[in-house]
């Protein structure tokens, strides 16, 4: 549990923070969208993790009849939602749609891991791990999206807009 709850924590936690709070500022402060541009992205975003849900569990299994377990998806489905943010931090693209697609598409992958805890764990002990893991994941977005508002604040306001820099 401990070994892959970091790794859900910070991917999962992250991209529910980034998608639950802090993209619509970003792409107003960042990217410097007019209004109707940053609910464009926003809804291509959403339309892209809702597609991500459909087909997770689908590719999680083409993956592991080809031997990568489930395990070894959350792993790199992280990397990649890991170089995706990098491009955003970047600012390579930032009105880009294609990366946005990309980070709602990916952004789910860590769920993978609630089906290989209960393989782990089995029955018995399936619903105690998926709770515990649900819990420091839920955990983990709130305290990322607190230490991003936290961040932010730290740096002067620019005409009621946050300060690019602080992203």
């Amino acid at each position: 549990f401990w070994r892959i709850a970091p790794v859900v924590c910070i991917a999962q936690g992250g991209g529910l923070a980034v998608q639950g709070l802090w993209a619509g500022p970003w792409f107003r402060d960042v990217a410097g969208l007019p209004p109707l541009d940053v609910a464009h992205h926003l809804l291509v975003m959403s339309i892209a993790l809702t597609v991500g849900f459909t087909i997770t569990g689908p590719i999680s299994e083409l993956c592991e009849r080809v031997g990568i377990s489930k395990i070894g998806v959350v792993g790199l489905g992280s990397l990649v939602i890991a170089g995706v943010l990098a491009l955003l931090a970047l600012e390579i693209t930032p009105r880009g749609y294609w990366v946005w697609i990309l980070f709602g598409l990916l952004s789910n992958v860590p769920i993978v891991a609630f089906p290989a805890l209960s393989e782990h764990f089995g029955a018995e002990y399936s619903g105690r791990s998926n709770t515990a893991l649900n819990l420091v994941m839920f955990t983990s977005a709130f305290t990322v999206q607190y230490l991003v508002g936290h961040v932010l604040d730290r740096r002067p306001v620019l005409e009621g807009r946050y300060d690019p820099a602080g992203y």
